[in-house]
């Protein structure tokens, strides 16, 4: 087994509790995505995500409106609309 390198897991794990992602690690540090990605996971309880902080001044998310038009015309399948053809040219 190896020895950890305790400088790069110390400033992943300063990092990583100020709630950077792995992408995000990767590209502050410049090491390896998938060494950020071993470290965070081994050492660090990875299997929880970083959090994403949110500043008191953030816009919430709204709720899209749906506005309908008109009523949808309800479709027929191929075999009704047959069905009414052949009753159409039946009848005198």
């Amino acid at each position: 087994m190896y020895k950890p390198n305790l400088g790069r897991l110390s400033r992943i794990r300063e990092l990583r509790e100020q709630g950077l992602t792995i992408d995000q690690i990767a590209a502050a540090t410049g090491y390896p995505r998938s060494s950020v990605g071993y470290y965070v996971n081994r050492h660090l309880g990875g299997k929880t995500r970083g959090q994403k902080r949110f500043d008191e001044g953030s816009v919430e998310p709204q709720i899209p409106r749906v506005i309908y038009l008109a009523e949808p015309e309800p479709r027929i399948d191929r075999i009704e609309a047959y069905l009414r053809s052949i009753e159409h040219k039946e009848r005198p």
